[in-house]
């Protein structure tokens, strides 16, 4: 595949539905970094969305980007096998959450930030960057 741009349709069920495109990482940081952009945060999916649950859950709820799931469609459903535990423990609330294959699908998306680097210029009108 290139570098940059392999494409794929994203689908999830009643939120989104669009063409998305696969980045070679190590590049995109060498890219970014030729015109002064600093990598500050680079982290998966799976671990930004832990550390940002409790702040976004609102928003998820807002976007309906969880599907609800109750006790009694446990073990009928491969796709949410992995409620099996939580079920276990006699809960009888419902849950929202991705199915297996969503999950599955979140290991392709990391979460990144840059930040635009102070630069000063050379005699040939080119920019230097001052990477701290």
């Amino acid at each position: 595949p290139p570098l940059f741009g392999a494409k794929y349709q994203f689908h999830l069920e009643g939120v989104v539905d669009c063409p998305e495109f696969l980045v070679h990482f190590p590049t995109l940081v060498k890219l970014c970094r030729k015109h002064g952009l600093k990598l500050e945060r680079k982290a998966t999916f799976a671990d930004y969305y832990k550390e940002s649950l409790d702040k976004g859950r609102t928003l998820l709820q807002r976007m309906n980007g969880l599907e609800t799931v109750i006790p009694n469609r446990r073990g009928k459903d491969p796709e949410f096998q992995h409620l099996q535990t939580y079920f276990k423990g006699g809960s009888s609330k419902s849950v929202g959450t991705l199915s297996q294959s969503e999950w599955e699908a979140t290991t392709l998306y990391l979460v990144c930030a840059f930040r635009k680097c102070k630069n000063t210029w050379d005699n040939e009108g080119k920019p230097v960057f001052e990477f701290d």
